[in-house]
């Protein structure tokens, strides 16, 4: 569904307020779909926001050079661009089949940044396991090539881990198709945490800390910010 009243609405509530906290535009659905009708209603919500002066940001697996038409987008400076690499080509293949390819996700991410506008290449959710199930011993070097092509854009590169049972339960068996043994220490750590926004399956801790570390130390090393 299409909410063509959408930058009506917001602008009630924008009328409303004195003080406008950041806007995200990626909480229910990805906004930068490659529907027509969906472009349209973002592309007036994001001049809204402008007019506004509000700050905004999108997370998105699409290409969202179409918002380049809209007047003052490139030097407008309160709003972030992300965009999800969440692999390389192989894993993308298996975790995402119908979301862009791995090659138009990075060619919009190097258009957006060569223009001036300020993006984070977002690698969450990143299932170890399924790099060591594709690549073996030579998954963190697959890692460090990703973040080689990330460096065109020169901006940020966090990374996550990500939660919930089912999507646990699918990734499991994703990664039991490339290798039962890989699949075999992923269910051994990963591991049900409470937390105060909701539990969910997260690498066990001393885990996720190593591989952050290791992964800090190679976005660093090529002259990106890690978050």
């Amino acid at each position: 569904m299409i909410y063509d009243n959408l930058p009506e609405l917001v602008e009630k509530d924008l009328n409303k307020l004195s003080l406008c906290p950041p806007i995200s535009l990626s909480n229910i659905s990805d906004p930068c779909q490659d529907l027509p009708e969906l472009k349209r209603e973002v592309k007036r919500l994001i001049g809204l926001l402008i007019d506004y002066g509000v700050s905004f940001f999108i997370t998105t697996k699409g290409d969202p050079s179409f918002l380049l038409e809209l007047p003052g987008f490139i030097d407008y400076k309160p709003k972030f661009i992300a965009l999800t690499i969440e692999g390389t080509p192989e894993v993308l293949e298996l975790l995402s089949p119908r979301a862009p390819s791995f090659g138009a996700r990075v060619a919009a991410a190097g258009k957006l940044s060569g223009m001036g506008i300020d993006i984070v290449v977002r690698l969450d959710p990143v299932f170890v396991h399924l790099f060591q199930a594709l690549y073996g011993n030579s998954w963190l070097g697959e890692i460090a090539g990703l973040l080689d092509v990330c460096r065109l854009s020169r901006r940020r590169a966090p990374s996550a881990t990500h939660e919930g049972t089912s999507v646990w339960q699918r990734i499991y068996e994703v990664i039991y198709s490339q290798s039962p043994l890989a699949a075999k220490k992923f269910e051994q750590e990963y591991i049900y945490e409470a937390h105060w926004s909701g539990g969910g399956y997260r690498l066990r801790r001393d885990l996720r800390l190593g591989f952050h570390q290791q992964v800090r130390e190679l976005v660093e090393a090529r002259g990106m910010t890690y978050a």
